[in-house]
């Protein structure tokens, strides 16, 4: 396992703590911007692409991608269990 597998697996594995962890919407975008905002965690594994070896960097990029596409789909499944959970209450 490369530095960057692990360090995604220990960012995912917070990231959903804290998505569970969120009981507003007001959390809910704070989980979004610590994570993934433009300073958040996910967005400093991306900028760190250019220290790595170049042949790997296509690989770690697509790696990165699919771990930002997936952290998005958990974001938008949270909200819309908020969003329903108000309506219902």
């Amino acid at each position: 396992m490369t530095d960057l597998d692990s360090d995604l697996r220990t960012l995912k594995e917070r990231f959903e703590r804290d998505v569970a962890a969120a009981r507003d919407e007001r959390a809910l975008d704070h989980v979004r911007v610590t994570y993934l905002g433009r300073t958040g965690e996910l967005t400093v594994l991306r900028r760190g692409i250019g220290a790595i070896p170049p042949a790997e960097r296509p690989n770690a990029g697509k790696i990165i991608n699919v771990a930002a596409g997936d952290m998005e789909a958990k974001l938008v499944a949270a909200q819309t269990a908020l969003e329903r959970a108000a309506i219902e209450a």
